[in-house]
């Protein structure tokens, strides 16, 4: 169960994140928008930091230990992550972090976010997910995603909106499904007691998929039925009636009126 809750609260972290990578990208080259960082590089550095504090902090135990483990390996995923997404190699992601403080490059930023996601994959993996840490991540992520789109909405322009929102929908999307999932389990897990322990097994998580797709196609159906494109086509025709009767009244009001 615990490496359910850590991969869960993993994609959901993967899932905002990739959306504000898109977003950096944007900002940091107008002329050629792309991720920092691709989703499987965010999934890979999020995973990693939860398994190497996990790993590490059993079987070292010293603090001091613990820390210079953690720091080497953080440098060394994030600078392979990095060099492989921007096509660069170690020494060139390293020149661009010692020129960041005067021009940030792409490279230097993705440096610095995956550094950030491996602290918070340090922060997963450290100890068993409750479901307060669920419902925190859950609840950190709505509002991200919120300000992403609230961002993205008045800073792009409107040409580049479609290609960017047909990047970033799925992973908004899926991050509401591995909530359902994710929030689940930490409910069930939250319900064992020593006595007796709820059974897991692999028909109970299919259907636990089956009801989460079937909340978030409900949802997606309903979002577009009062999307405003939906409702203006829904909403014309009947503002065309209503214009013609009020034409039909006028001439019926009017021309007597005038002879």
């Amino acid at each position: 169960m615990r490496l359910a809750l850590t991969l869960g609260l993993a994609l959901l972290t993967t899932c905002w994140m990739y959306c504000w990578s898109v977003l950096i990208g944007l900002w940091a080259v107008p002329t050629d928008p792309r991720p920092l960082l691709s989703s499987p590089s965010i999934l890979l550095v999020v995973l990693c930091g939860a398994l190497v504090i996990h790993a590490t902090a059993r079987r070292l135990g010293r603090r001091r230990r613990t820390q210079l483990v953690l720091a080497l390996c953080a440098l060394a995923i994030v600078l392979l992550v990095v060099s492989v997404d921007h096509q660069l190699t170690p020494t060139d992601v390293l020149m661009d972090l010692a020129i960041v403080l005067g021009n940030p490059t792409p490279p230097a930023l993705a440096f610095a976010v995956g550094l950030f996601l491996w602290w918070r994959g340090v922060q997963i993996g450290i100890q068993t997910p409750t479901f307060s840490d669920v419902d925190a991540a859950f609840r950190w992520g709505i509002g991200l995603l919120a300000v992403f789109g609230l961002i993205l909405g008045l800073t792009t322009r409107p040409s580049l909106l479609p290609s960017l929102e047909s990047t970033t929908t799925p992973f908004v999307v899926g991050f509401f499904f591995v909530a359902l999932l994710t929030l689940a389990l930490a409910r069930l897990e939250s319900l064992r007691t020593r006595t007796r322990a709820l059974a897991v097994n692999g028909q109970w998580l299919a259907w636990l998929a089956a009801v989460a797709a079937l909340t978030i196609l409900i949802a997606l159906f309903i979002a577009q039925l009062v999307s405003f494109d939906t409702l203006r086509e829904i909403v014309q025709p009947l503002f065309n009636l209503i214009g013609l009767v009020i034409v039909f009244a006028i001439y019926v009001i009017v021309v007597p009126l005038a002879f």
